[in-house]
């Protein structure tokens, strides 16, 4: 029996704990864990908190589908979660992961524009389920001809600096006046901060165009939060740094939970 081998691996350690910025390997040897997980536990390994707010639940119930029922900590987190939201943002979809979350992201924009195409950035990152990994494009790895892209998923160039945006607005109304007319796109997905893509804050002058066009153009402006959320940027979210480009749709996922699957 062996783990799937699909999955990169980093390093050969096997850790039995680990503690604040740091990971305990079988033998006791201390590492500075630099990954926090891949931008998952932005409070440390088991912060006391984390781990008490695990216990106290788990003695109340640990699965409560909402479905069948409402419980109290969920409508309270809904509250406090709708605090650091844009204004207007007050509705929640709350699932087990970043992917899981773009994927019910890419039906939200569809059903309420009545749209089909969504557009990405080049070099994005966002998951690695079937809607999800055709909007990713840092990389040819995510992509195969044993599993096609999903359609009606578009790329655009993204600048790197606010001199490059003229000519990526450009390119955008080009490709926009051809065979992605603006009349069709549901939404423009981006991350705020690239993470897989090179580490890249999207430039002011960019964020304010894309957000800009899709209220004129009656399209869905989404902010892919899942790395740089909770914290990890200095701010609760990464969008706060753009004051003129406030998103219509947040997700979020990795950090918010401090190492459990949740995402939204």
């Amino acid at each position: 029996m062996s783990l799937a081998r699909c999955w990169g691996r980093v390093t050969n350690l096997t850790v039995k704990s680990a503690k604040g910025s740091h990971v305990f390997d079988v033998n006791g040897k201390k590492y500075l864990d630099l990954t926090s997980g891949i931008a998952v536990v932005n409070t440390g390994h088991c912060h006391p908190h984390v781990v008490k707010a695990i216990q106290e639940q788990a003695e109340n119930f640990i699965h409560s589908q909402v479905n069948c029922y409402y419980n109290e900590t969920l409508v309270t987190y809904c509250e406090r979660l709708a605090k650091h939201m844009p204004e207007g943002i007050d509705t929640f979809f709350f699932s087990n992961s970043g992917a899981e979350a773009i994927e019910g992201v890419s039906k939200l924009v569809r059903a309420h524009t009545r749209r089909m195409n969504i557009l990405a950035m080049n070099s994005a990152f966002h998951g690695r389920t079937a809607t999800a990994m055709t909007l990713t494009s840092s990389g040819s790895k995510y992509l195969s001809p044993s599993f096609p892209a999903q359609p009606n998923i578009h790329h655009c160039d993204r600048p790197i600096t606010d001199d490059e945006t003229p000519d990526c607005i450009r390119r955008l109304d080009l490709k926009t006046l051809g065979n992605l007319p603006w009349n069709s796109v549901a939404g423009v997905l981006i991350e705020p901060i690239q993470g897989e893509g090179g580490f890249h804050k999207m430039p002011a002058s960019w964020m304010n165009h894309l957000s800009a066009k899709c209220k004129e153009e009656g399209a869905l402006f989404i902010a892919d939060e899942i790395q740089t959320g909770f914290g990890r940027c200095g701010k609760m979210f990464s969008w706060e740094y753009y004051p003129d480009a406030t998103p219509d749709v947040v997700v979020f996922g990795k950090g918010v939970a401090g190492g459990l699957p949740f995402a939204g």
